[in-house]
């Protein structure tokens, strides 16, 4: 006689997964979140991220009333930058007269084949030496001076390039060369020193205020 065999009812989905839906369900609570970790320096808090990194100090630009009070403070100045009382005072600008006075000699014994070239940019780079340290030093704020200052020692720096073509194309001897090649290096270091002395009233400023 043969026995009946005993069919067992299928095994369900969460019977099959061996710990039904409850661990099922511990699996996913495992599983990362997927949410990307911030960039700079974050701490994880209990449910949120949390940002510990203190933000710099963001620069507010100069109010109106303070380039005002600038403006009216050298106005009123009854000393031009630098502490000078006349721009003819600085001593980069008394040097640079003399230099003047020299360059234009030498500009005018050019020929005229150098009327429309050197002639013309040798004197206007000789003028611009001492008229820019006259407009900075009239407009009175340390922009103005400062800025102007940096013209004066460019033209300086193209007056050099000048002599230096000129002894090239033998318009120029050695000596007169080598002296008006000194007679420059001497006022750029003054102008040098003019702009130390700037920057110095500029910090003093600062510090009262």
């Amino acid at each position: 006689m043969m026995r009946k065999s005993r069919t067992q009812p299928p095994r369900s989905r969460q019977d099959r997964s061996g710990g039904g839906t409850k661990k099922a369900y511990r699996r996913s609570q495992d599983k990362p979140s997927g949410r990307k970790k911030p960039k700079g320096d974050w701490i994880k808090g209990k449910s949120v991220w949390r940002n510990d990194k203190e933000k710099p100090a963001t620069r507010q630009p100069p109010s109106q009333d303070t380039e005002e009070q600038r403006l009216k403070a050298a106005a009123l100045a009854s000393l031009g930058p630098g502490g000078y009382k006349k721009f003819g005072d600085i001593p980069a600008h008394k040097l640079g007269r003399e230099l003047r006075v020299r360059l234009y000699q030498i500009a005018g014994g050019l020929g005229e084949d150098e009327s429309g070239n050197l002639k013309t940019r040798i004197k206007y780079a000789a003028t611009s030496v001492t008229a820019t340290l006259a407009t900075g030093f009239g407009e009175g704020t340390f922009r103005a001076a400062v800025g102007q200052a940096l013209l004066s020692r460019g033209a300086l720096f193209a007056i050099q390039d000048h002599l230096e073509q000129l002894h090239d194309e033998q318009m120029l001897s050695d000596e007169p060369h080598l002296e008006l090649k000194k007679k420059v290096d001497e006022t750029v270091v003054a102008i040098n020193g003019y702009l130390g002395e700037l920057v110095r009233e500029q910090n003093q400023d600062k510090q009262k205020n």
